[in-house]
Formats: structure tokens, C-alpha cells, sequence
């Protein structure tokens, strides 16, 4: 992948913006795995007998929850401030 430029960031930021809240956690159940918001609304849902695949997929989806990927986009573009003006 290359370097994400200014309009990359822009659009992640939309994105998250746009999304339901953060952050997201990854729940269990016996036939499937549910990605929920704090207040237990579903972001997404595996209703099949989840594979490990589908686990890991959950679990990477949980942690890039919209206030992460907006406090990721804050942080590149600080690092990338701080470089410019080295």
C-alpha cells in the first residue's frame, strides 16, 4: 500500500464520522459473532458458526471502530505537522 495522502485521510475521516460511534466490541454467541457499539447495537453480525477467520475479521473490526480510525487520522496528520516542520 502506499502512503495515504491528504484526500485518503479526509475520506477515513468522513467515514468514521458517519459511522455509528465507538468504540466497538466483539460478542459470542452460540451460532455466531456479533460486532456491538456501547450500547449493544449491532454493527455487524456473523449468524453462521463462526470460523476462526470469521473471529479474527470480528475482532479487527471491533478495534478499527470510527474514534479509533478518526484518533489514527489526527495522529498521522500531527506526525506529518511535526515533520514538516523539522
Amino acid at each position: 500500500m502506499e502512503r495515504l495522502d491528504d484526500s485518503a485521510l479526509d475520506e477515513l475521516e468522513t467515514l468514521a464520522s458517519r459511522a455509528t460511534a465507538g468504540p466497538w466490541s466483539v460478542r459470542s454467541r452460540n451460532y455466531g459473532v456479533l460486532v456491538v457499539d456501547e450500547a449493544g447495537r449491532v454493527i455487524a453480525d456473523y449468524t453462521t458458526t463462526p470460523s476462526e477467520q470469521d473471529l479474527a475479521d470480528a475482532a479487527y473490526l471491533a478495534a478499527a471502530s470510527p474514534d479509533v480510525i478518526a484518533a489514527l487520522v489526527t495522529e498521522v496528520r500531527n506526525l506529518r505537522r511535526e515533520v514538516d516542520e523539522l
